[in-house]
């Protein structure tokens, strides 16, 4: 074979090899920001997490609430730990999973995930934490309380309170993700009734 022919072979499957090759990358999904809201007193989320090496995903378990934003807005996003604030917790049983897509999850794939917190925790979450003036429309933070899980669910790691604790937890295909879960500003709306209306007694219990 001639050395043009043989030049002329191999240029045409570079060219092939240029025209297919974007049909076979494998995309990563990554996940969507979490969509937090608070509709008549109560707290709904839903959570959108990918995996990282193999079936490992992370899961939020709570939340840390407070009336002040600590973290920076620039990049890489950089967060104190919101309980060094007057903050209130939201945790485990107070978390309810209302539903989940899809349903069982598939290894390797997003699962989204949806949450609520009732009212009556919310409002006697707030007021212990100090934030018994809070109106419609004041400003919230809120920051994930997180874990790392394996395909069956089980907890790998954590609890993680903080931004940098669960970005070192596990080697995260997309871990600038999760700053998307930390810092939310979520407008208060309260529920029909007005929450100045419950009252406290000497002591600071809520009745």
């Amino acid at each position: 074979m001639s050395n043009r022919k043989l030049y002329q072979r191999v240029l045409c499957m570079l060219l092939a090899c240029t025209f297919f090759m974007p049909f076979f990358v494998v995309q990563q999904a990554a996940a969507a920001p979490p969509q937090v809201i608070i509709r008549d007193g109560k707290i709904q989320f839903e959570i959108t997490s990918t995996a990282a090496s193999t079936s490992i995903r992370y899961r939020t378990v709570g939340w840390v609430v407070t009336r002040e934003q600590v973290c920076s807005t620039t990049s890489p996003k950089q967060c104190a730990d919101p309980r060094s604030r007057p903050h209130a917790l939201f945790m485990n049983q107070e978390v309810r999973q209302i539903g989940q897509h899809p349903d069982p999850p598939v290894p390797g794939q997003p699962l989204t995930s949806y949450y609520e917190i009732p009212e009556e925790i919310v409002t006697q979450r707030l007021w212990q934490a100090g934030m018994e003036g809070i109106q419609n429309n004041d400003d919230l933070y809120f920051y994930a309380v997180m874990v790392s899980v394996n395909a069956d669910g089980s907890v790998r790691k954590g609890p993680f309170y903080t931004l940098s604790g669960i970005k070192q937890a596990e080697g995260w295909r997309f871990p600038d993700d999760l700053d998307d879960y930390f810092g939310l500003h979520i407008p208060y709306r309260s529920a029909e009734f007005p929450v100045d209306v419950i009252a406290k007694t000497v002591d600071g219990r809520v009745i």
